[in-house]
C-alpha cells in the first residue's frame, strides 16, 4: 500500500521543481523586454518630435510636393533639398513679423531688427532677422539691399520659389523682400518696409536684380 501511495502522491524532486521554476519565468522575461523596447521607443520619438520641431513656432509649415515626416506639427518634403527647407523657414519667420508698422509697431520692430525702423530703411534688417532665425548667416553689410545679391547661389528669376531671396531695383535704390510666389510676371515678396510695413507686395519680375537661394 505503501508502494501505491508513493507512486501517485511522492513529493516533487528538487531537479524537476527548478526546471518547472525556470520555463514558467519564460514568459514573464519575455513580456519584461517587451515593455523595456516598448519604453524605449517611446522615448525616441519624443526626442525625434523635439528635434523637428516647428520653426513657426509651432504652427505647421505647409510645403509643396509629397508630404513625408510629421514631427512637430511640421511636414517635410524629403525630396527637397536643404537650401529649400531653409527658405521656407525664413518665410515662416518672417510671415511672424506680418501685419507690423513701423510707427504703430515701432518698439516691437526695434527690439526685433536691433535698428529703429522709423529713422532708417529697414528692409535689410528684417531680412537679416529672417535668415538668422532660420539658422542661417546674413551677408556682410546686410542693411543695405544691395548687399543680398551676395547671399546663397543664384537662381533664374522664373525658378524662383517660396523663400527665396529677392533684390528689387526701385526708384530710390534698392529694396530686398523674399519671395512668396511668381505669377502673370510678377514677383510677390514677403518682407520688411513694404509701405511701411511686414506685409506682401508685388513687383515687375523684369525688375527683379537677383533672386538668391
Amino acid at each position: 500500500m505503501s508502494r501505491i501511495c508513493n507512486l501517485f502522491f511522492r513529493p516533487p524532486d528538487p531537479i524537476e521543481v527548478r526546471l518547472y521554476d525556470r520555463h514558467a519565468r519564460r514568459p514573464l522575461r519575455a513580456w519584461v523586454k517587451i515593455l523595456a523596447a516598448g519604453i524605449v521607443f517611446g522615448m525616441l520619438l519624443l526626442l525625434a518630435s523635439q528635434a523637428f520641431a516647428s520653426p513657426a513656432g509651432g504652427r505647421p509649415l505647409h510645403l509643396p510636393g509629397s508630404q513625408a515626416v510629421a514631427f512637430g506639427g511640421n511636414r517635410f518634403d524629403v525630396s527637397l533639398r536643404p537650401q529649400s527647407v531653409a527658405g521656407l523657414a525664413r518665410h515662416a519667420a518672417m510671415a511672424r513679423l506680418s501685419g507690423l508698422h513701423e510707427r504703430h509697431n515701432r518698439r516691437d520692430l526695434r527690439r526685433v531688427l536691433g535698428a529703429d525702423p522709423v529713422k532708417k530703411p529697414w528692409c535689410g534688417y528684417a531680412m537679416a532677422y529672417a535668415v538668422e532665425k532660420s539658422g542661417g548667416q546674413p551677408v556682410a553689410g546686410y542693411p543695405r539691399a544691395i548687399a543680398w545679391r551676395h547671399f546663397g547661389r543664384p537662381v533664374e528669376r522664373h525658378l524662383a520659389r517660396k523663400g527665396d531671396i529677392a533684390v528689387i531695383r526701385t526708384r530710390r535704390g534698392h529694396h530686398v523682400t523674399l519671395v512668396d510666389h511668381v505669377a502673370g510676371g510678377r514677383l510677390y515678396g514677403l518682407g520688411g518696409n513694404q509701405s511701411n510695413r511686414v506685409k506682401i507686395s508685388t513687383y515687375r519680375l523684369s525688375a527683379v536684380v537677383a533672386v538668391r537661394r
